[in-house]
């Protein structure tokens, strides 16, 4: 059953911990897959409303690696008007990429969503 938590943001790390709480937990496991979708549709700062911030998606990234040790991607893929990559690095996604986080342009790699285990949507601000 698929679950959806909306919270209002005050600070966004109690935010994000109060949303895993409204849909009790979130009960990912070591070296599980687990992609994360940001909306990124276009190349404008958080503060327009047309992406998504990337402190939100670094809580959820922080909220599950306190939880196990799971390889999260986060993905995107190429529109008409930009790259994946160019999004990534101007809206400073390209900070989040660790040995357990990695980047995907889904336009160059499609078989990334294959076989994974969790799915999380973050909306727009």
């Amino acid at each position: 059953m698929q679950k959806v938590a909306i919270v209002k943001i005050h600070d966004i790390q109690t935010a994000i911990k109060n949303g895993f709480e409204l849909i009790d937990g979130y009960d990912v496991k070591n070296r599980e897959k687990v992609l994360i979708k940001p909306n990124l549709c276009h190349v404008s700062s958080p503060e327009t409303g047309r992406t998504t911030d990337v402190r939100i998606v670094k809580a959820v990234i922080d909220c599950l690696l306190q939880r196990a040790k799971p390889t999260i991607y986060v993905v995107e893929s190429d529109t008409y008007t930009r790259t994946t990559e160019k999004v990534f690095k101007k809206l400073r996604y390209v900070e989040l990429e660790t040995n357990k986080v990695r980047l995907v342009n889904l336009t160059k790699c499609p078989d990334t969503i294959d076989d994974w285990d969790h799915l999380i949507s973050i909306a727009k601000n």
